[in-house]
């Protein structure tokens, strides 16, 4: 079996790919080749590029084996039998594969194979269609899957005792009944009627579908668990953006291999490995992208996957899921975030290290960069970072009951890998006694004269949560730190404020304003130094736990409260530094650590212009151009990403100059290389300084 993926710019028609002509040359050539001397059936399909007419990513496909096939009718097909270069076969054969040239088709599979021994017969590549309706514009995936091996029925059975497979498996045949084509999968008896391929691939359909539809975290998952599961396991799999490959063994008939060259990668599952290509490390999962480079999960049936979310700026982090192979080194573990990497910083024992800067130009983190499953992090992340980003990794999770050393005396930045949030009493068990303050990225709680203040409210109360880094205080050594396992706890969210916009930095002091005269309600509370806002929340009620970016005495700032008012603008109440009372404070080598404060006499009253930036986007849905409309109160320059939902970024509008007052920028519906895009939905990015918009847009035509 063989798969050609064209990289962006290239598709199958193009010279450079070598993708040739069905006939003798390229790679459509060797596979017509490889079906020489075997009369039992064939495959073939591929997939468009986006924005191909309404079908991009799409496999549009017979039903049924197929005899004759018209000029660019399918882009799948199957024969029934015979050799695929007899006469007959090889005219369709080619005329398909011209017609894959001629549709600009960006990714191929193709298999010949004996037939199966049942009486239905299968076919590879195998199809499946997944239609999400949870959006306005339905979007439909089909993923392709093709096996070389075999897995004998005793072993079928085996994955048929699994009761989450053989439930989803008795849903799937009864779609099928209920579409008019029965099948039998669920039921172990009737094995016998298909091939062992058929079971490979909806095992590992049902494994994306449980990761939310995420290829890579299926494949992961569906793999590891056929960990036990004997036979021989080579496979392609594609969602039509690339294809996956993986084998778990390499015998005389099954070797996989890949060769890339500058417009395209190929890959084979044959007896021989080609001269200049490369053969596969068993057990690795291998990912050929049609934009990006190859991706490698090491030993992918034995990992686990890590996943959460990273935003832009700073983040900070632990890494719960280490590979054996690569883990420690950054530029694997780090891999889907790499390119918006700015830099990291840890701290070894009472040690903090010099933060480690990431080459963009060379793409890879520096060779003292070493990642450990005991320590925490500080990740600083581009701000063209796509919003609701996830970070991923793969490799073997940390035992929740790993020892960790915290020193007294010490900010240790503590790593958390347990797969839940617990609240902070939940997660040190019996060692919270000696817990004296907990400083976590969005909240804190400080220990102080015997009481707990900050994030310690019901509704309000700070949670660890899975990946995250905390700077944990304690009163005396604890060699020996494990986390518990008390209970589960709705994870803390930080409400982000409006109309205050301030920088985060590795550093905060906590301050906790117990009380305001005659305790006005507001909406938020902004902290100036020097004109500069240093921290901000918004109101939930007293006491307020502030995190201030400035480690300046808390009666040098100033407290300003915004409220918004019925009419236009704002409200704000001021209350400067000599209407501020530092009632206790702690201080730490020379920085204010944590304050208890209240604010006095009467706040000065000013009616402010609040800052404006919003945009709308019309026509939405629009068909061609799209107006993307700014209304701010100042001039400034603004950035512009489209991507698409799958994240990928299609046209950067950079560094357009906007005025104060209204202004329209004109996307005109095409790619960075002036392709026009799929229908489909879209999220255009705004941001301009403190500002980031992002909109939602749907694109019919």
């Amino acid at each position: 079996m063989t798969a050609v993926v064209c990289k962006s710019g290239y598709n199958l028609g193009s010279e450079d790919v070598g993708f040739g002509h069905g006939i003798s040359t390229g790679e459509s050539g060797w596979l017509l080749d490889m079906g020489t001397a075997n009369n039992s059936g064939h495959g073939v399909l591929y997939y468009h590029g986006e924005g191909y007419l309404d079908h991009d990513y799409q496999v549009l496909q017979h039903t049924g084996p197929i005899n004759t096939f018209p000029l660019g009718s399918s882009n799948h097909i199957y024969r029934r039998s015979g050799a695929v270069n007899s006469s007959e076969n090889q005219s369709i054969y080619s005329r398909f594969i011209q017609s894959s040239r001629n549709s600009f088709g960006q990714v191929f599979m193709g298999h010949v194979r004996k037939r199966s021994s049942g009486p239905q017969g299968a076919y590879a590549p195998f199809t499946y269609r997944r239609i999400d309706y949870s959006s306005s514009v339905t979007d439909t995936t089909d993923y392709s899957f093709s096996h070389h091996g075999t897995i004998v029925q005793n072993q079928l059975k085996i994955m048929l005792r699994n009761q989450s497979y053989k439930d989803w498996l008795i849903q799937y045949d009864t779609l099928n009944i209920l579409n008019g084509n029965p099948t039998t999968y669920s039921d172990s008896t009737t094995i016998a009627n298909y091939v062992d391929s058929d079971y490979l691939f909806l095992w590992l359909i049902k494994h994306i579908e449980e990761n939310d539809w995420n290829v890579k975290d299926g494949l992961v998952s569906g793999l590891t668990a056929l960990r036990s599961i004997r036979g021989i396991k080579s496979i392609f799999f594609s969602d039509g953006n690339g294809v996956y490959a993986y084998t778990n063994e390499s015998d005389s008939t099954h070797k996989m291999s890949y060769i890339e060259d500058s417009a395209s990668f190929k890959v084979r599952s044959t007896v021989l490995v080609a001269p200049g290509w490369t053969q596969f490390s068993l057990r690795h999962l291998y990912y050929f992208p049609a934009q990006g480079e190859i991706d490698i999960v090491y030993y992918a049936d034995g990992s686990e996957v890590a996943s959460f979310p990273v935003k832009a700026g700073l983040n900070w982090v632990s890494f719960p899921v280490i590979n054996n192979q690569k883990g420690t080194d950054p530029d694997y573990t780090l891999q889907d975030v790499n390119p918006y990497a700015l830099n990291m910083q840890t701290k070894s024992g009472t040690e903090l290290q010099l933060p480690w800067m990431y080459n963009s130009n060379e793409g890879s983190w520096p060779t003292s960069a070493i990642i450990s499953r005991t320590n925490g992090y500080i990740l600083q992340l581009d701000e063209d970072l796509p919003e609701s980003t996830l970070y991923t990794t793969y490799g073997t999770q940390t035992p929740y009951n790993t020892t960790l050393n915290l020193l007294s005396g010490n900010e240790n930045w503590v790593p958390y890998f347990v797969k839940y949030s617990q609240t902070p009493a939940g997660a040190f068990g019996a060692y919270f006694a000696n817990v004296t303050a907990i400083y976590a990225q969005d909240w804190y709680m400080y220990k102080f004269k015997g009481n707990w203040y900050g994030h310690i409210n019901a509704g309000a109360t700070g949670t660890l949560d899975y990946g995250k880094m905390y700077k944990v205080y304690v009163n005396q050594n604890m060699p020996n730190f494990t986390w518990s396992t008390f209970g589960v706890s709705p994870s803390f969210v930080k409400a982000e404020t409006a109309y205050f916009s301030y920088e985060e930095k590795p550093e905060y002091q906590a301050i906790v304003i117990e009380s305001i005269p005659e305790e006005p309600q507001f909406d938020e509370l902004g902290v100036f130094k020097e004109g500069v806002c240093v921290g901000a929340i918004k109101f939930d009620g007293y006491p307020l736990n502030l995190q201030i970016y400035d480690h300046s005495s808390p009666d040098e700032f100033e407290y300003v409260l915004y409220t918004e008012a019925k009419h236009n603008g704002f409200e704000a109440r001021k209350y400067s530094s000599d209407k501020v009372n530092i009632n206790d404070r702690v201080t730490t080598n020379g920085k204010n650590m944590f304050s208890l404060i209240s604010l006095n006499g009467t706040a000065d009253v000013e009616n402010i212009q609040m800052p404006m930036f919003t945009a709308s986007i019309y026509p939405n849905p629009s068909r061609g151009n799209a107006n993307i409309e700014i209304q701010a109160s100042s001039k400034s320059l603004v950035d512009i990403t489209i991507y698409n939902l799958r994240g990928q970024t299609i046209r950067r509008i950079k560094a357009s100059e906007i005025s104060k007052g209204r202004s329209t920028i004109v996307w005109d519906g095409k790619t960075d290389d002036g392709r026009a895009v799929a229908k489909g939905i879209y999220f255009c990015k705004i941001n301009s300084g403190n500002y980031t918009l992002t909109k939602k847009m749907i694109v019919v035509e």
